[in-house]
Protein backbone atom coordinates (compact mmCIF):
# COMPACT_ATOMS: atom_id res chain seq x y z
CA UNK A 1 0.00 0.00 0.00
CA UNK A 2 1.69 3.23 -1.06
CA UNK A 3 0.08 7.36 0.12
CA UNK A 4 1.28 10.51 -1.39
CA UNK A 5 2.74 13.09 0.21
CA UNK A 6 4.69 16.30 -0.37
CA UNK A 7 7.90 14.03 -0.34
CA UNK A 8 6.54 11.61 -2.73
CA UNK A 9 4.81 7.68 -2.05
CA UNK A 10 5.89 6.13 0.91
CA UNK A 11 5.27 2.60 1.49
CA UNK A 12 2.83 1.81 4.01
CA UNK A 13 2.43 -1.11 6.20
CA UNK A 14 -0.77 -3.92 4.99
CA UNK A 15 -3.12 -4.57 7.39
CA UNK A 16 -1.51 -8.10 8.52
CA UNK A 17 2.12 -6.18 8.62
CA UNK A 18 0.71 -2.94 10.12
CA UNK A 19 0.12 -2.46 14.03
CA UNK A 20 -2.69 0.05 15.67
CA UNK A 21 0.58 2.17 16.37
CA UNK A 22 1.18 2.95 12.64
CA UNK A 23 -1.99 3.59 11.66
CA UNK A 24 -3.15 6.12 14.30
CA UNK A 25 0.03 8.09 13.11
CA UNK A 26 -0.63 8.00 9.58
CA UNK A 27 -4.03 9.66 10.68
CA UNK A 28 -2.18 12.09 13.16
CA UNK A 29 -3.75 10.66 16.20
CA UNK A 30 -0.79 8.53 17.62
CA UNK A 31 -1.65 9.13 21.41
CA UNK A 32 1.10 10.72 23.56
CA UNK A 33 0.11 7.88 26.49
CA UNK A 34 2.40 5.39 24.11
CA UNK A 35 -0.10 2.87 25.17
CA UNK A 36 -0.04 0.98 21.92
CA UNK A 37 3.03 -1.32 20.76
CA UNK A 38 4.74 -1.00 17.94
CA UNK A 39 4.95 -3.94 14.53
CA UNK A 40 8.11 -5.90 13.72
CA UNK A 41 10.89 -3.55 12.20
CA UNK A 42 9.33 -0.59 14.00
CA UNK A 43 12.45 2.06 13.78
CA UNK A 44 12.03 2.24 10.11
CA UNK A 45 8.76 2.09 9.32
CA UNK A 46 7.76 4.53 11.99
CA UNK A 47 9.83 6.88 10.34
CA UNK A 48 8.37 7.02 7.35
CA UNK A 49 4.67 7.19 8.87
CA UNK A 50 5.89 9.91 10.60
CA UNK A 51 6.97 11.40 8.20
CA UNK A 52 3.36 10.85 6.06
CA UNK A 53 1.40 12.19 9.10
CA UNK A 54 3.55 15.36 9.49
CA UNK A 55 2.40 16.16 5.66
CA UNK A 56 -0.70 15.02 5.48
CA UNK A 57 -4.12 16.60 5.96
CA UNK A 58 -3.74 15.66 9.67
CA UNK A 59 -0.43 17.06 10.12
CA UNK A 60 -0.97 20.74 11.92
CA UNK A 61 1.45 21.43 14.28
CA UNK A 62 -0.57 21.68 16.97
CA UNK A 63 -2.30 18.87 16.56
CA UNK A 64 0.77 16.78 16.28
CA UNK A 65 2.21 18.22 19.40
CA UNK A 66 -0.18 17.10 21.24
CA UNK A 67 -0.90 13.34 19.93
CA UNK A 68 1.94 12.16 18.48
CA UNK A 69 4.35 10.21 21.11
CA UNK A 70 7.76 12.35 21.10
CA UNK A 71 9.48 9.25 22.89
CA UNK A 72 8.36 7.06 19.99
CA UNK A 73 11.96 7.36 18.06
CA UNK A 74 13.76 8.34 20.95
CA UNK A 75 13.59 4.81 22.10
CA UNK A 76 15.85 3.51 19.53
CA UNK A 77 18.36 5.90 20.32
CA UNK A 78 20.22 4.01 23.42
CA UNK A 79 20.53 0.37 21.89
CA UNK A 80 22.48 -1.03 24.67
CA UNK A 81 20.45 0.17 27.80
CA UNK A 82 16.87 0.47 25.98
CA UNK A 83 15.13 -2.19 23.47
CA UNK A 84 11.30 -2.04 21.94
CA UNK A 85 9.52 -5.11 23.10
CA UNK A 86 8.73 -5.74 18.98
CA UNK A 87 12.29 -6.85 18.56
CA UNK A 88 12.63 -10.39 16.68
CA UNK A 89 15.81 -10.98 18.86
CA UNK A 90 14.68 -9.49 22.61
CA UNK A 91 15.12 -13.85 23.27
CA UNK A 92 18.85 -14.10 22.08
CA UNK A 93 20.01 -10.52 23.23
CA UNK A 94 18.60 -11.38 26.34
CA UNK A 95 20.30 -14.78 26.76
CA UNK A 96 23.78 -13.23 25.94
CA UNK A 97 23.26 -10.44 28.29
CA UNK A 98 22.64 -11.85 31.15
CA UNK A 99 25.06 -14.74 30.29
CA UNK A 100 28.11 -12.18 31.15
CA UNK A 101 26.75 -11.65 34.78
CA UNK A 102 26.41 -13.79 37.82
CA UNK A 103 22.61 -13.85 38.45
CA UNK A 104 19.92 -11.87 37.08
CA UNK A 105 16.97 -9.79 38.52
CA UNK A 106 13.55 -8.78 37.02
CA UNK A 107 11.79 -5.88 37.68
CA UNK A 108 7.98 -5.72 35.61
CA UNK A 109 6.47 -2.17 35.63
CA UNK A 110 9.76 -0.50 36.60
CA UNK A 111 8.18 3.13 35.96
CA UNK A 112 10.94 5.62 35.84
CA UNK A 113 13.40 3.61 37.09
CA UNK A 114 14.56 4.37 40.67
CA UNK A 115 14.39 1.60 42.59
CA UNK A 116 16.18 -0.75 39.27
CA UNK A 117 18.57 1.92 38.72
CA UNK A 118 19.56 1.92 42.68
CA UNK A 119 19.45 -2.12 42.37
CA UNK A 120 22.32 -2.50 39.55
CA UNK A 121 24.29 0.19 41.36
CA UNK A 122 24.83 -2.10 44.13
CA UNK A 123 25.50 -4.91 42.70
CA UNK A 124 27.29 -4.68 39.03
CA UNK A 125 27.99 -8.21 39.16
CA UNK A 126 24.34 -9.17 38.51
CA UNK A 127 22.01 -8.54 35.65
CA UNK A 128 18.82 -6.31 35.74
CA UNK A 129 15.92 -5.83 33.67
CA UNK A 130 13.00 -3.85 33.60
CA UNK A 131 9.77 -4.05 31.75
CA UNK A 132 7.96 -0.58 31.23
CA UNK A 133 5.33 -0.11 28.92
CA UNK A 134 5.56 4.11 28.99
CA UNK A 135 7.42 5.27 25.93
CA UNK A 136 8.81 8.69 28.03
CA UNK A 137 9.38 6.27 31.82
CA UNK A 138 11.72 3.59 29.65
CA UNK A 139 13.49 6.08 28.16
CA UNK A 140 13.92 8.39 31.11
CA UNK A 141 15.18 5.30 33.01
CA UNK A 142 17.73 4.21 30.13
CA UNK A 143 18.74 7.63 30.06
CA UNK A 144 19.51 8.18 33.87
CA UNK A 145 21.24 4.47 34.07
CA UNK A 146 24.41 5.77 31.69
CA UNK A 147 27.26 4.50 32.51
CA UNK A 148 25.60 1.16 33.86
CA UNK A 149 26.45 -2.06 31.61
CA UNK A 150 24.22 -4.30 33.97
CA UNK A 151 20.74 -2.86 33.48
CA UNK A 152 18.46 -3.28 29.97
CA UNK A 153 15.15 -1.86 29.79
CA UNK A 154 12.81 -3.44 27.60
CA UNK A 155 9.58 -0.83 26.24
CA UNK A 156 6.22 -3.01 26.57
CA UNK A 157 4.61 -5.81 28.64
CA UNK A 158 5.82 -7.35 30.81
CA UNK A 159 6.39 -11.00 29.35
CA UNK A 160 8.07 -13.44 31.61
CA UNK A 161 8.56 -16.21 28.72
CA UNK A 162 11.69 -14.40 27.64
CA UNK A 163 13.60 -16.49 30.66
CA UNK A 164 14.78 -19.48 30.52
CA UNK A 165 13.69 -22.08 33.46
CA UNK A 166 15.31 -21.35 36.73
CA UNK A 167 17.15 -18.86 35.21
CA UNK A 168 16.46 -15.71 37.65
CA UNK A 169 17.57 -15.29 40.91
CA UNK A 170 14.88 -12.56 41.92
CA UNK A 171 12.02 -10.24 40.67
CA UNK A 172 10.62 -7.17 42.00
CA UNK A 173 7.02 -5.82 41.64
CA UNK A 174 6.70 -2.72 42.82
CA UNK A 175 3.24 -0.89 43.12
CA UNK A 176 1.75 -2.00 39.89
CA UNK A 177 -1.92 -0.75 38.75
CA UNK A 178 -4.26 -2.53 41.25
CA UNK A 179 -7.21 -2.37 38.81
CA UNK A 180 -9.45 -1.66 41.22
CA UNK A 181 -12.41 -2.45 38.90
CA UNK A 182 -11.05 -4.88 36.86
CA UNK A 183 -8.95 -7.16 38.67
CA UNK A 184 -8.76 -9.65 35.60
CA UNK A 185 -6.00 -7.13 34.39
CA UNK A 186 -3.63 -7.09 37.16
CA UNK A 187 -0.04 -8.20 36.93
CA UNK A 188 -0.46 -10.60 39.39
CA UNK A 189 -2.07 -12.82 37.75
CA UNK A 190 -2.49 -16.90 37.35
CA UNK A 191 -0.03 -16.49 34.43
CA UNK A 192 2.45 -14.32 35.72
CA UNK A 193 2.74 -16.60 39.04
CA UNK A 194 2.87 -19.68 36.44
CA UNK A 195 6.01 -17.99 34.72
CA UNK A 196 7.54 -16.90 37.87
CA UNK A 197 7.63 -20.33 39.45
CA UNK A 198 9.28 -22.13 35.93
CA UNK A 199 11.90 -19.30 35.94
CA UNK A 200 12.64 -18.41 38.98
CA UNK A 201 16.31 -20.21 40.60
CA UNK A 202 15.87 -22.78 43.69
CA UNK A 203 15.54 -20.47 46.71
CA UNK A 204 15.18 -17.20 43.93
CA UNK A 205 12.85 -14.94 45.19
CA UNK A 206 9.76 -12.81 44.84
CA UNK A 207 9.22 -9.48 46.46
CA UNK A 208 6.29 -7.37 46.13
CA UNK A 209 4.91 -4.17 47.29
CA UNK A 210 1.94 -2.51 47.07
CA UNK A 211 0.10 0.95 49.17
CA UNK A 212 -3.11 -1.34 48.11
CA UNK A 213 -4.36 -3.53 51.39
CA UNK A 214 -6.99 -5.95 48.61
CA UNK A 215 -4.22 -6.13 46.47
CA UNK A 216 -1.62 -7.17 48.78
CA UNK A 217 -4.28 -9.64 50.91
CA UNK A 218 -4.80 -11.43 47.10
CA UNK A 219 -1.06 -11.38 46.38
CA UNK A 220 -0.61 -13.64 50.18
CA UNK A 221 -3.31 -16.06 48.49
CA UNK A 222 -2.34 -16.29 45.50
CA UNK A 223 1.21 -16.65 46.42
CA UNK A 224 1.59 -19.22 49.10
CA UNK A 225 0.15 -21.81 47.11
CA UNK A 226 2.89 -21.90 44.97
CA UNK A 227 5.77 -20.27 47.27
CA UNK A 228 6.98 -20.08 51.00
CA UNK A 229 6.29 -17.23 52.54
CA UNK A 230 9.61 -15.28 53.80
CA UNK A 231 8.57 -12.01 55.23
CA UNK A 232 5.17 -10.29 55.27
CA UNK A 233 5.05 -6.48 56.52
CA UNK A 234 2.04 -4.26 56.93
CA UNK A 235 3.00 -0.43 57.04
CA UNK A 236 6.63 -1.28 56.66
CA UNK A 237 9.16 1.11 57.34
CA UNK A 238 11.84 2.45 54.71
CA UNK A 239 14.11 0.28 56.47
CA UNK A 240 12.11 -2.60 56.16
CA UNK A 241 10.87 -1.52 52.71
CA UNK A 242 14.40 -1.59 50.84
CA UNK A 243 15.08 1.42 48.24
CA UNK A 244 12.45 3.34 47.42
CA UNK A 245 10.64 3.80 43.74
CA UNK A 246 9.28 7.35 43.09
CA UNK A 247 5.54 5.73 43.71
CA UNK A 248 6.39 5.00 47.29
CA UNK A 249 8.06 8.53 47.90
CA UNK A 250 4.97 9.62 47.14
CA UNK A 251 2.56 7.20 49.18
CA UNK A 252 4.64 7.81 52.36
CA UNK A 253 4.80 11.76 52.21
CA UNK A 254 0.45 10.66 52.20
CA UNK A 255 1.37 8.77 55.49
CA UNK A 256 0.23 5.85 53.28
CA UNK A 257 1.09 2.25 54.74
CA UNK A 258 3.34 0.45 52.63
CA UNK A 259 2.65 -3.78 52.38
CA UNK A 260 5.61 -5.74 51.76
CA UNK A 261 5.51 -9.50 51.04
CA UNK A 262 8.74 -11.61 50.12
CA UNK A 263 8.05 -15.32 48.77
CA UNK A 264 10.74 -17.71 47.77
CA UNK A 265 10.73 -20.65 45.53
CA UNK A 266 9.60 -23.83 47.54
CA UNK A 267 12.06 -26.00 45.66
CA UNK A 268 15.56 -26.70 45.88
CA UNK A 269 16.37 -28.31 42.40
Amino acid sequence: MEEESELGKVDMPSDNESCLTAKLCTAGAYNVSGSFACADDAYPQTQKVLKLAKHSVFGDKRFLRRWINPYLEKIFSIPDRLIDDSDKNLTNILSERSSEFKETFIEPCSGSGAHLIELARSNPEAFFVGFEKRYKRAFRTAEKSDGLKNLLVIRGEVDLSLFKDSSTAGVYLNFPDPWEKNQKNRVLNKIFIDELSRILAPNGFFSYKTDHKDSFESAKIALRERFLITNLIENASKEESGFQTEFEGLFRSKNLPIFVLRVKQNRSN
